[in-house]
């Protein structure tokens, strides 16, 4: 199984982060600007919620990833979890958006993206294609730039991630 995590702090309240976070119609483009493609709604109201539906599309370093999910854990202002459907609940996929506070209006969201068995003998096979078709390093990076476009875009910054956002 493999675990990528991103946490980023954010210069504002809890509630607020997880308001925008739930717009995600509104906000998708300018969480990534250069690598997020598309994304809609399928069934629920414009903003996610336990049992929403949606169709996200973006770049992960070369590779398109373009799923279906659905919203399994629904805590306002503390967590979001979602899992992919059809056909990537085939590895698995399935992460999660937790806000916790800090001090002084400060936010922590940690984003959270899991996929693959972690089971003996046919999972590792399975990991290892998982993990070569969806590489850890470059999930990590692209989910450090979200990070960052996020804390831009609510903290009211408009702006590119900073130049040291990359991951080695």
């Amino acid at each position: 199984m493999t675990t990528v995590i991103d946490t980023v702090i954010i210069n504002s309240s809890p509630q607020l982060v997880d308001n925008w976070l739930r717009d995600m119609s509104r906000h998708y483009f300018e969480w990534h600007p250069r690598d997020h493609i598309e994304f809609k709604i399928l069934k629920g109201p414009r903003l996610l919620r336990l049992g929403s539906v949606a169709y996200s599309a973006e770049k992960v370093g070369h590779f398109k990833l373009g799923f279906r999910f659905q919203i399994i854990d629904d805590r306002p202002g503390r967590i979001l979890r979602w899992r992919a459907l059809f056909p990537y609940s085939l590895i698995r996929l399935r992460g999660s958006f937790e806000t916790r506070p800090i001090h002084d209006g400060q936010t922590e969201l940690i984003a959270t993206t899991r996929y693959g068995w972690g089971v003996p003998l046919i999972g590792i096979g399975f990991d290892s294609l998982a993990r070569h078709w969806l590489h850890p390093r470059l999930l990590a990076r692209h989910m450090k730039e979200e990070g960052l476009f996020a804390k831009s875009a609510i903290e009211g910054r408009h702006s590119s991630p900073p130049a040291d956002s990359s991951i080695a």
